[in-house]
């Protein structure tokens, strides 16, 4: 049979330790893959030390410029935002009903009859609403409180009002305003 002959290490079974590993480390074997890993490692330091690419020179480009205009553009929409519910002016009919807050510049689409219900003393309660961007009132507190009945039934009938939805190009929130109802002895 033939087999390919290998050159077999010297035996160093007998000798000190310290013999032993420079004899090791003196082979031809162990000095190739030392070379081989040596190899590896620069290729791989030569991949993380790599400088990063740079932009061409043609046209360079300003990062501080890009920044700028970005923080400009957000703070140009947010005065835009400002500017545009400030010229915004109370509506006469919100102003006769006595509503107060941004919800006073939003147009009522749908207002039904006030109740009739028998009160005993004339009382005065005022309701904070919040609206939603399509229109409807979503929730209604008592800001100055009074009869537990009379809020329930003010808070009932504010509750069926219906404003006109925000336009798609305004911040799609919900707004609030104040309001009074006042209940009278008939």
């Amino acid at each position: 049979i033939l087999a390919p002959e290998y050159p077999r290490p010297p035996k160093v079974d007998s000798l000190p330790e310290n013999e032993r590993t420079k004899t090791l480390g003196d082979s031809p074997e162990f000095k190739e893959m030392e070379r081989e890993v040596i190899e590896h490692l620069r290729k791989n330091e030569d991949l993380l030390n790599r400088e990063p690419p740079l932009p061409s020179m043609k046209d360079p480009i300003d990062l501080t410029r890009l920044q700028d205009k970005a923080a400009e553009k957000v703070v140009e929409r947010l005065l835009g935002v400002k500017e545009k519910s400030s010229q915004e002016k109370p509506l006469e009919e919100n102003i006769l009903l006595g509503i107060k807050g941004p919800l006073s510049t939003r147009k009522i689409l749908e207002r039904p009859n006030p109740p009739t219900i028998k009160v005993r003393v004339e009382a005065e309660v005022e309701l904070t609403l919040y609206v939603l961007p399509n229109g409807m009132v979503d929730r209604v507190i008592p800001t100055v409180k009074g009869d537990a009945e009379l809020e329930r039934v003010a808070i009932q009938y504010i509750r069926q009002w219906r404003f006109v939805p925000l336009p798609k190009d305004q911040p799609q929130v919900e707004q609030w305003g104040t309001i009074p109802i006042k209940f009278r002895l008939q």
